[in-house]
């Protein structure tokens, strides 16, 4: 939502004063609004449900006024050029509506994915009412904008304890509180059409418009204009974004790529009443948008989430650095590692073992059919029930073993893909979108021997275990060695973990692995975050793809969120040509 300082401007260019500006902002045709919310919420359990399908089957769509340059309309569409005013709701398209596809489902990797154009001022309605809940989505910035906000911030907005008729603000929006969605100011707090709410500021004084939230602030204000995150946690342009909002009775909070940027209470009504419940709405407001995976289930409590801005130059403790957010590699090409795009390294790509998993079912030449030398690890059983073939992908889920009885002590299964072939030295590369469950995603080397057994990490992260949401782990290990081979009798290993600056679960990244008789490095996205002498790892390895529980990460099966995917695009293998 635009901020009120342009409005301001805008009202006055219009020949609004301010002091008209002041009225239309707080009563928003209060016979169009009431806080008093006379639907019975819908009920929710403590399992994920998807808000979002390629039929919209859960939403009503709503369109404001077009802006004046809208054109292809239909003979007769009120237009105007001043959109930030209130007037007759009549006015505007209405219901179900949906001129110029402002609201559209496209699919991405299979999945539903919610564009929104942003042509026409609109929100996307949900049908149902909701109060205690956990709402999630992530979203994603498009390139195109429209007038009026041509040259302004890129904009759209979570509304939630949306109440009484459409169009309410600005012939569009009902009345509700907002959640911020605009580029820099991502959780900003914005009370639409006559609510309210509180929050915490280090100043003594409210001002209007101007309000800053602060988790250790120690007054408290109530909000009838624009208040800012105490932080901006938002992703680089083009990245997608997790965005979490939990909502208990008149309290909420917003969660930005895992850090908790606005907290907000005493929600009340345009009457003056708690406001506790109501509908979402998703805006279109000037800007191309996508949000996906929209899912939302019931809370009993609000959780405790680091209010911590992210650090570009200084770790957090337990933290080998950080991960600098503009240090990526851009791919220019697939015939070569994405860290060494130009081929420096004289590397020949291995057909023999690399996978773009393009068919739609699995590669026994490459891979076998389930890993014959190990089970898994309890509760996890391993069964490639649980991978399929879609899209390019390789997918790995849980539980897809239908009626088969698993061995005692085993109550989950999971997928594993273990290579035929075993490789020394090369430059290993995968490219995955990590599952959104506190499951381990693994991409790693590994060979047991009678008397000689390494294993190099590649991925194995769990960024959806709390704590670990940002965690980028690597890791090394010898179990045993022969005499001419380090002769090592006990398990060792060299663990660390890298601060990430966004939940890798978010998003596609790109592991890669540079392994030579020297040095080991590791590769996230092209960048090289460590380095390592290469003192015992001169054993051929299979390569390993796979989904499990694991105690040491704190990643145990949760049975709420079964439905997640791991996701794999390919794995290739190159190496050295012979000089």
């Amino acid at each position: 939502m635009k901020t009120y300082k342009k409005i301001i401007a805008v009202a006055l260019v219009a020949g609004l004063s301010a002091c008209q500006l002041a009225n239309m902002q707080t009563t928003a045709t209060s016979q169009q609004a009431s806080a008093k919310n006379t639907h019975a919420p819908t009920e929710l359990s403590s399992k994920w449900q998807p808000l979002l399908d390629k039929e919209l089957s859960k939403w009503d769509i709503w369109l404001g006024v077009p802006h004046s340059s809208v054109t292809g309309l239909p003979e007769g569409t009120y237009t105007q050029d001043n959109l930030y005013k209130h007037g007759d709701a009549k006015q505007a398209v209405g219901l179900n509506n949906n001129l110029k596809n402002v609201f559209q489902v496209i699919e991405q990797h299979g999945s539903p994915v919610l564009k929104i154009t942003g042509e026409i001022f609109g929100g996307l309605t949900s049908k149902a009412h909701y109060q205690n809940y956990h709402l999630t989505m992530e979203v994603k910035w498009g390139d195109k904008t429209w007038a009026p906000r041509l040259t302004d911030k890129r904009d759209s907005g979570i509304l939630f304890h949306c109440q009484g008729e459409h169009g309410a603000f600005w012939r569009t929006w009902k009345a509700c509180q907002e959640m911020q969605i605009q580029d820099t100011d991502f959780g900003d707090y914005i009370p639409l059409a006559g609510v309210s709410g509180v929050i915490k500021t280090a100043s003594a004084t409210a001002k209007h418009n101007e309000n800053k939230y602060d988790p250790e602030g120690t007054f408290k204000h109530k909000i009838t204009g624009y208040s800012h995150a105490h932080t901006d946690a938002e992703a680089p342009h083009g990245q997608w974004n997790k965005v979490d909002l939990y909502v208990l009775g008149d309290k909420a909070l917003f969660v930005v790529n895992g850090v908790q940027v606005m907290a907000v209470e005493d929600f009340k009504g345009v009457d003056g009443l708690p406001l506790i419940s109501g509908q979402l709405q998703i805006q279109s407001e000037g800007a191309e948008v996508y949000y996906r995976e929209i899912n939302i289930r019931a809370i009993e409590s609000l959780p405790t989430i680091s209010t911590a801005p992210i650090s570009l130059t200084i770790p957090p403790a337990g933290f080998s650095a950080n991960i600098p957010d503009d240090q990526f590699v851009t791919r220019q090409n697939n015939s070569f590692p994405l860290s060494d795009q130009q081929n420096k390294g004289n590397w020949q790509l291995r057909t023999d073992v690399t996978d773009e998993f393009d068919g739609t079912s699995l590669n026994t030449n490459r891979w076998f059919e389930n890993n014959p030398y190990w089970k898994g690890r309890p509760p996890t059983y391993f069964d490639n029930s649980n991978v399929s073939f879609k899209d390019g992908e390789a997918i790995f889920k849980i539980n897809q073993h239908g009626n088969m009885k698993l061995p005692e002590g085993y109550t989950y299964t999971a997928g594993f893909l273990k290579s035929k072939e075993r490789v020394l030295y090369g430059y290993f590369e995968s490219e995955a979108k990590l599952m959104d469950a506190p499951w381990v995603s693994g991409f790693w080397l590994t060979f047991a021997g009678k008397d000689w057994w390494t294993e190099i990490d590649i991925a194995e992260n769990c960024p959806c275990v709390d704590g670990q949401r940002n965690t980028l782990n690597s890791n090394v290990h010898v179990f045993r060695a022969p005499e001419d081979k380090g002769n090592m009798k006990k398990h060792f290993a060299k663990p660390k973990k890298y601060f990430f600056p966004h939940e890798l679960q978010n998003d596609y990244h790109v592991w890669g692995l540079e392994w030579t008789p020297e040095v080991i490095r590791f590769y996230i996205d092209g960048y090289m975050f460590r380095e390592i002498e290469n003192t015992h790892w001169h054993q051929a390895l299979a390569i390993n793809l796979n989904n499990e529980s694991n105690k040491w990460f704190n990643a145990m099966p949760d049975d709420n969120r079964l439905d997640q995917e791991y996701r794999v695009k390919y794995v290739r293998v190159w190496q050295k040509i012979a000089e």
